[in-house]
């Protein structure tokens, strides 16, 4: 487990919004440190409840500057994003979808074919949406539309072609073949392992709000 936690804390109670927050490094060592384990709904134990009671912080676990913190988070949520969209995902799940139909003769079906190349399209267009990313980082800037873009459609193209998988493999696929069945629950924990994506990092409807109006220049939506 981890040692230490990147923690956003408020130390100014006065300040308005988002001024006033500090960002620190807090130690699990500490005695008012606790947390509690949660169990998403693809199954799995990938993240935490955290608890801070009466944790003490010293000032040189301070990152950035005091009451600070919030262009700390903005900046590193940007490059959250980017890698909650990554084409990978959707390359590993083409290449083992093709193997799979390659495997078991099933490549001339018409709509085996068409899914496969609707996941090699999304997985293609991800990649290139990543590329652009890459590209403008060795320029120096990472702009939050940019990294919303990403992180949207990666997160809801994973669910998406995960959901066109599994209907592939419910009409066609042999559970009791070991193969087939590793290639269902594979595709069943990241369809459902997917739905995280769409709300770690950022929600994909406030993505959607960033890209408007720090992109696109349209004017907020009212809360």
């Amino acid at each position: 487990y981890a040692q230490y936690i990147w923690l956003a804390a408020r130390t100014n109670p006065e300040a308005k919004k988002h001024k006033g927050i500090t960002m620190m490094i807090a130690s699990t060592d500490d005695p008012g440190f606790s947390w509690t384990p949660i169990v998403t709904m693809d199954g799995r134990h990938h993240t935490n409840a955290t608890y801070y009671s009466d944790v003490r912080v010293p000032v040189n676990m301070v990152v950035g500057e005091v009451d600070r913190g919030w262009d700390l988070i903005v900046n590193q949520l940007n490059h959250e994003r980017v890698t909650l969209g990554p084409a990978g995902n959707l390359g590993q799940t083409y290449d083992r979808f093709l193997a799979w139909a390659r495997r078991t003769g099933l490549t001339d079906e018409p709509d085996v074919r068409r899914a496969l190349a609707r996941v090699w399209a999304a997985f293609r267009t991800n990649e290139l949406l990543n590329w652009q990313v890459a590209a403008n980082m060795d320029l120096g800037w990472l702009g939050a539309p940019d990294a919303s873009a990403t992180k949207i459609y990666g997160s809801e193209r994973m669910q998406e072609t995960g959901r066109l998988v599994c209907d592939v493999l419910s009409r066609y696929g042999d559970p009791s073949d070991p193969e087939t069945a590793e290639l269902i629950e594979r595709m069943d924990h990241g369809v459902k392992g997917a739905v995280v994506l769409t709300f770690g990092g950022g929600v994909n409807e406030v993505q959607r709000e960033l890209i408007a109006m720090l992109g696109l220049s349209l004017p907020r939506p009212p809360r």
